[in-house]
């Protein structure tokens, strides 16, 4: 620990005097230095290099695509939004790795919901389930309200399920009225009625 607290500036050791200064208020100056390590990472090389890295034309190792969209997802650029939307719209690429580039997207957040939007517009089932996931995930008004709108006009059963869950995701109470609306609409004995009946269950558990 002493050695880590050198290392980081935060302490002057003197073995010989057996003493140790503390340069800096810990958590403050670290703070600080963390601050800018992370602001250096954010518009330099690193999201540079991992945005170049993510697709399939630029690097041909799937683990190599996967950790550089992670990287991305930590740090959460906006000027790497596109490059992920065209990730997650790749029909040939990895399963996987394109549900990891939704989900990279939602950890961005606001910034990534309109383009989100648009996939989810001109997607495939794919694209719809993958893009309506990422958007129960970032939550917020105009998520909601085309997701809403979704469960509400498509018919294909499995973007229902997913449009529904991440409606449940966002878990307001004009989430919750929306599922119960759906779920009177819906013979009794349906895979999606009973699906729907799981989550406003959980969530009027988790509202008590």
């Amino acid at each position: 620990q002493r050695e880590s607290a050198e290392v980081l500036g935060l302490l002057t050791v003197d073995l010989g005097k057996n003493r140790a200064t503390l340069e800096h208020p810990y958590g403050t100056h670290f703070r600080h230095r963390a601050a800018e390590l992370y602001q250096k990472m954010t518009d330099g090389r690193m999201v540079k290099l991992a945005q170049k890295h993510i697709k399939r034309e630029a690097e041909p190792d799937q683990e190599i695509r996967r950790s550089c969209i992670s990287i991305l997802g930590e740090l959460k650029p906006e000027s790497a939004i596109e490059d992920l939307i065209i990730v997650m719209e790749d029909n040939i690429e990895v399963p996987g790795i394109r549900f990891k580039a939704g989900l990279a997207l939602s950890q961005i957040g606001g910034a990534a919901v309109e383009p989100l939007i648009a996939a989810f517009s001109r997607g495939d089932v794919n694209v719809k389930d993958i893009a309506a996931s990422a958007l129960g995930n970032i939550g917020g008004d105009k998520a909601r309200n085309v997701l809403i709108n979704a469960l509400e006009t498509i018919e294909e059963p499995t973007i229902k399920l997913t449009v529904a869950d991440a409606i449940a995701n966002i878990g307001d109470e004009a989430s919750i009225r929306t599922l119960r609306s759906e779920r009177q609409r819906l013979a009794k004995g349906s895979g999606l009625g009973i699906f729907l009946d799981e989550l406003i269950k959980q969530l009027e558990t988790r509202s008590m």
